[in-house]
């Protein structure tokens, strides 16, 4: 079975908001504070395309919202 496409529409801060609270609901709250602090300690060194890699991977998160949940762990660092 093919996975659902999701749109993101709106402005750009909306659908960064959107595509944030994506990776919060699907993570949990305590997944989601988790990686964003391990990104934040072992992940400063990684470029957003490799810790996207790294989303991608290891707990599903592909994509747009993947690409915003790596830039804004950097952007809080």
């Amino acid at each position: 079975m093919p996975r659902p496409t999701i749109v993101y529409s709106g402005t750009d801060e909306e659908k960064r908001a959107k595509a944030l609270e994506d990776c919060k609901s699907y993570l949990g709250e305590e997944g989601f504070d988790r990686i964003l602090t391990a990104f934040r300690t072992e992940g400063k060194d990684y470029t957003v395309d490799q810790l996207c890699f790294q989303l991608a991977m290891f707990v599903g998160i592909e994509g747009f919202p993947a690409r915003v949940f790596a830039e804004y762990s950097k952007e809080i660092v």
